[in-house]
């Protein structure tokens, strides 16, 4: 969440494994444990991240959040952790309310270490609207359609939470 720019409490950055089971065995289900972090940009945008108990993401699951993240006004982005696959069904309901609650899914398991962190991984960042005017200038670029593309389905690009228009 923080190379995505938002703001992450120091004390949940960190804090150890003996603290989180500590805090969280009393309650040992997952739906009890849910992050909430503000955009360090732009102040009235945040971000909710879920982690279900339910060994596949369902529909029930997808309507529960996305009522949770219309409670919250400043909510704009979440993201649901689960432990295995999501359902067919849960997929085709993500995109039916893609429209009023932007939601991406990550397996847990993809999630273990952060990919960003590899040595044979270079470094990337998603470019200001300023950045990549200034890059489309350099290369004498005319449009975006002259950048490289990168699919919505790199880990990377799923990573940052990258959208479409945007250039690393």
């Amino acid at each position: 969440l923080l190379d995505r720019g938002y703001n992450v409490d120091e004390e949940d950055m960190n804090q150890t494994f003996e603290d989180f089971k500590g805090e969280y065995l009393q309650q040992p289900h997952r739906n009890n444990f849910k992050l909430y972090c503000e955009s360090l940009d732009n102040d009235s945008s945040a971000i909710l991240v879920f982690f279900p108990d339910d060994d596949k993401l369902g529909v029930p699951t997808i309507k529960q959040v996305c009522t949770t993240m219309q409670e919250h006004e400043s909510v704009t982005k979440g993201i649901i952790v689960c432990k295995n696959d999501v359902t067919a069904f849960a997929r085709r309901a993500l995109e039916k309310v893609k429209g009023s609650c932007h939601i991406e899914t990550f397996k847990q398991s993809e999630l273990m270490f952060n990919i960003t962190r590899h040595k044979l991984v270079p470094r990337h960042e998603i470019l200001s609207l300023y950045e990549k005017k200034k890059l489309m200038q350099r290369y004498k670029l005319n449009s975006d359609a002259q950048l490289p593309k990168i699919q919505k389905a790199d880990p990377i690009a799923r990573y940052f939470g990258a959208e479409k228009g945007q250039v690393f």
